[in-house]
Order: structure tokens, then C-alpha cells, then sequence
């Protein structure tokens, strides 16, 4: 249980590792670019960045198990000897 743990938590971090792509979308938004994208709200809107934050952390934890609990069902001899 401790390396899914692991494994998740190094999920978030990669998430958290690539402001390059955080940055595009701010400057997007706040440029006033999205605008005709988004129905209903501006850009300046921070509960609409709130809740942007939250649904890609949302999106990015089942990506980030799936993978770690496929890989501790697995036996790491195995792995290596395919290799």
C-alpha cells in the first residue's frame, strides 16, 4: 500500500511539474482568448480557476493508480527477465 502511495503522490508532483502548461492556460484565460469558449463565465473568474485546478487534480489520480496498481500486481523478476 505504501508505494501506491508513492506512486500517486509522484503523479501530483508531475502534475505540479509542468507550470509551462499551467502558464498557457492562465495567459489564455486571462488574456481574454477563451472568452468565446466560456459560457456564462469570464476570465477573470477565480472560481472558475478553482474548480479547473480541481478537475485536473481529479483527472489526474485515476490516471496515476491505474498504472501503480497494475504494476504491483505484477512480479518484478518477471518484468526484468522480458527485458
Amino acid at each position: 500500500m505504501k508505494s501506491l502511495l508513492d506512486d500517486l503522490r509522484y503523479g501530483f508532483r508531475r502534475l505540479w511539474a509542468s507550470p509551462g502548461y499551467a502558464a498557457v492556460v492562465i495567459l489564455t484565460l486571462a488574456t481574454g482568448f477563451a472568452s468565446a469558449f466560456l459560457y456564462g463565465v469570464s476570465p477573470d473568474n477565480p472560481l472558475a480557476y478553482l474548480g479547473a485546478a480541481l478537475f485536473l487534480a481529479l483527472a489526474a489520480a485515476p490516471t496515476s493508480y491505474l498504472p501503480a496498481r497494475r504494476a504491483l500486481q505484477s512480479d518484478p523478476m518477471d518484468a526484468l527477465r522480458s527485458q
